[in-house]
């Protein structure tokens, strides 16, 4: 087997491999992260439940005093690991606590772990944060579910009579409603495997094209040449022409309200990859015409002159677009706030110019 065949097939097969990958069922993924968070929930409550015991015993055996000077650092670690804060009362009286008591005393109760242990008259509660949803919210206040209890990516708690999937403590009920937040089902692994298989398909693809083309160039160059823009136009039809699919739907740097021109050129993203296609094409020109000795003819001259000037004719109606059809600033005034979006346009112009001179190069060695 040949290797360009080897890499169709390879390619043909990541590209199936891709196709295959669809994205989950929110219900069925809801169901399963909701198991995942209530068994980690109820591992969370036996683990406050023993906590509490154990610091009981040692209050009524040592004193609330020693006991709090003694286990200060142990409690000041508990609460960083998972946010349990304890109150010990003796009778009606508070003498002792760990952490801030008022930190959660706006929370609703739902999103609260208790435990309580009674020692004769002495008494002590701990209680564990499940769910933080502050007043005011910031990129550095977000609501969320404790870290310790590693809840899936996207998952909220929501109050009855949303949506949700209803996570049970023990017999005393629901204790927790939880739903995807808005936006989590654009996330997941599966994207990242599918973009990378689509990546490893194109390069595979391109890949047997290049070496079927350079086999053929020994013999005829400009069939060679004219073989290989011709396969990287079929393939970037195909992809177009198939229609936007994840992961690229869900990134915005292929969002049409950011840059769009025309059917080839829908979004930044796809500019990046045309311009990276075209200077593939002109590389492959380039190096098929090196050390060619042409016939003299008209039509060949022509050919070389009108080429590059058709070229540059396209690459200058690029360019008026990103400026016209795109919301991408590329004046100097906004030179300090580029952005992502400016660098990938920049960029996408200077592979397009270097497109350009590997074709001019290309086609004077015609001449």
């Amino acid at each position: 087997m040949s290797r360009s065949l080897l890499l169709l097939l390879l390619g043909a097969l990541c590209a199936g491999a891709a196709l295959l990958i669809d994205e989950p069922d929110a219900e069925e993924r809801l169901h399963d992260a909701a198991q995942r968070l209530e068994r980690r929930l109820r591992i969370a409550q036996k683990e406050l439940e023993d906590l509490t015991e154990a610091h009981a015993s040692r209050a009524a055996s040592w004193g609330a005093g020693t006991w709090l000077e003694q286990e200060s650092d142990a409690l000041d670690q508990e609460r960083e690991r998972s946010g349990t804060t304890f109150s010990l009362t003796i009778g009606d009286s508070l003498v002792a606590w760990s952490g801030d008591r008022q930190a959660f005393s706006t929370m609703r109760t739902d999103s609260l772990l208790r435990a309580e242990v009674r020692v004769g008259r002495l008494v002590l509660t701990a209680v564990r944060p499940t769910w933080h949803a502050p007043r005011v919210q910031n990129r550095f206040l977000r609501e969320g579910f404790h870290p310790s209890l590693r809840a899936d990516e996207g998952l909220i708690a929501v109050a009855p009579p949303q949506p949700g999937q209803d996570i049970a403590l023990g017999a005393s009920g629901p204790a927790l409603r939880v739903a995807w937040r808005e936006g989590a089902m654009e996330l997941g692994a599966w994207l990242q495997w599918r973009a990378a298989l689509i990546a490893c398909a194109t390069l595979l693809l391109i890949a047997a094209l290049w070496r079927t083309c350079k086999a053929l160039a020994a013999r005829r160059r400009l069939l060679a040449i004219a073989a290989f823009v011709l396969g990287l136009l079929v393939l970037r039809w195909t992809t177009l022409a198939f229609g936007p699919t994840a992961p690229f739907d869900r990134w915005s740097l292929f969002d049409p309200a950011v840059y769009a021109t025309d059917w080839w050129f829908p979004s930044l993203g796809d500019l990046l990859i045309n311009a990276v296609l075209i200077a593939l094409a002109s590389a492959f020109a380039l190096r098929g015409l090196r050390g060619y000795q042409p016939r003299a003819g008209a039509w060949l001259v022509l050919l070389a002159v009108a080429i590059p000037l058709l070229h540059a004719a396209a690459i200058t109606r690029l360019i008026i677009g990103l400026v016209a059809s795109s919301t991408i600033d590329l004046d100097l005034y906004h030179i300090q706030g580029l952005g992502a979006f400016g660098a990938i346009a920049l960029t996408s112009v200077a592979i397009l110019m270097g497109g350009w001179c590997m074709t001019a190069i290309a086609m004077a060695r015609l001449m």
